[in-house]
This record gives C-alpha cells, structure tokens and sequence, in this order.
C-alpha cells in the first residue's frame, strides 16, 4: 500500500533542508550577480576608452583633410 502525499507529515527537518537548499542557491546568484556586475563595469569602461580614441582618431583625420584642402 502506498501513502499519498496527504499522509506524508512535513518535519521541522524537511523544512530546514529545504530552506538551506534555497540559501544556498541564492548565495549562489548572489556569486553570479557580483561577477558578471564586474565583467560589465569592465566592458563599460573598455568601450568608453575606445570612444574616446575614436573620436581622437576621427578628429587627427578631420585635421589632415583640413590641411589638403
């Protein structure tokens, strides 16, 4: 004879299982979140060097075309 989920008793311990499985993956994410917050703020401040050298660049060739016109 089976027990059906209604005659199964939920434990204090089960309880406790259960919510150390969901701390720990929230810490988990929490890992996750603060690595890839970082790979970001780095590609932001990558791309903004390269704007800025862009623009550099752009502006030496505005200055050259200037100078043979």
């Amino acid at each position: 004879m089976t027990r059906s989920p209604r005659d199964q008793s939920v434990t204090l311990e089960f309880i406790s299982r259960q919510q150390e499985r969901a701390l720990d993956a929230a810490a988990a994410l929490r890992d996750e979140m603060r690595v890839h917050s970082a790979i970001i703020n780095r590609l932001d401040t990558m791309m903004g060097q390269s704007l800025n050298i862009l623009t550099g660049m752009l502006e030496q060739i505005r200055a050259m075309v200037a100078q043979h016109q």
